[in-house]
C-alpha cells in the first residue's frame, strides 16, 4: 500500500497522459496442466493480480500485471514403491501456484459514445513453486498357515520436491483484444487474452514408483477472459 501511495504521489512523466491502478480478474478456459493415466487434476479456473496502466500519447497505453494463478494434481490411487524396504504403499498430491508478469502495449481505437477497443500485444515471465505431498502406509510381510500376506505397521507423511516441476521459470508472449470502459474516474476493461509459455511441468525421467512417464504435462497455451478495474489519478 505504502508503494501505491508512493506512485500515486510521485509527478507523472510528460509523455504519460494518465496512471491507472486496480485489480484484474477472469477465469482460464484453458488448464495450466494435462493429466491422463494415473495422474487426476482439480479445476482452478480462477486468475486474479494487481495491474497498473500508464496512458500515453496516440491512444497507447502500457499496462503491468501480476496474475495468479493455482495448479493441483495427484496421483487417482494410492501405488507400491518396488525400489522401498519395508515396501511402501504412496499417494501424492501436489500443490502449485504461478505468478505471470505480463507486460503488454496497447493500440486503442475510439469509436466514440465511450467505446475504445483495444489490441494488446506483448511478453510475460512466470515463475512456479510447487509443494508435493506425499503420505501412506509401510508394510511387512507376514507368514501365517494360510500363506505370506501383507500387514501394515506404520503409516508416515512428509512434504518432498515436485519432480515434475522441471522448469520455475519461464517465459512467453501475449496477444489479446478487450474494450474500455470510463464510468466517472474508473476504468472497466473487460479482454480476452492469449499467452504461450514454455514448458513448466512434464513427467519425464521421474524415479520410480512413478508409472506413467507420459501422464503429465504443462499446456503451454493459455487463453483468459479477464476483467480489469482501475481508479485513475
Amino acid at each position: 500500500m505504502l508503494a501505491l501511495g508512493l506512485i500515486f504521489e510521485a509527478p507523472l512523466p510528460a509523455v504519460a497522459q494518465r496512471l491507472s491502478v486496480g485489480m484484474k480478474a477472469g477465469v482460464a478456459t484453458l488448464e495450466p496442466v494435462s493429466a491422463v493415466g494415473p495422474f487426476d487434476r482439480q479445476l482452478h479456473p480462477l486468475v486474479f493480480g494487481p495491474v497498473i496502466e500508464v496512458g500515453l500519447p496516440h491512444d497507447l497505453s502500457v499496462e503491468l500485471s501480476a496474475l495468479h494463478r493455482h495448479i493441483t494434481y495427484r496421483w487417482k490411487v494410492p501405488i507400491f514403491n518396488p525400489t522401498s524396504f519395508p515396501l511402501e504403499q504412496v499417494q501424492e498430491e501436489t500443490r502449485a501456484g504461478s505468478w505471470e508478469l505480463p507486460v503488454v502495449l496497447r493500440k486503442h481505437v475510439p469509436f466514440g459514445r465511450g467505446l475504445r477497443p483495444f489490441g494488446e500485444i506483448g511478453l510475460a515471465i512466470r515463475h512456479t513453486s510447487s509443494t508435493t505431498h506425499a503420505h501412506g502406509y509401510v508394510f511387512e510381510q507376514v507368514t501365517v498357515p494360510g500363506g505370506p500376506f501383507l500387514r501394515p505397521v506404520a503409516s508416515f507423511s512428509k512434504d518432498e520436491k515436485t519432480s515434475e516441476l522441471v522448469k520455475p521459470w519461464s517465459r512467453g508472449l501475449v496477444v489479446g483484444v478487450g474494450q474500455e470502459l470510463k464510468i466517472g474516474l474508473l476504468y472497466v476493461q473487460p479482454e480476452l487474452r492469449y499467452m504461450r509459455f514454455s514448458t513448466t511441468f512434464m513427467a519425464h525421467g521421474v524415479p520410480p514408483p512413478r508409472i506413467d512417464p507420459a501422464g503429465l504435462q504443462s499446456n503451454r497455451n493459455s487463453l483468459d477472459f479477464l476483467i480489469s478495474v482501475t481508479f485513475t489519478r
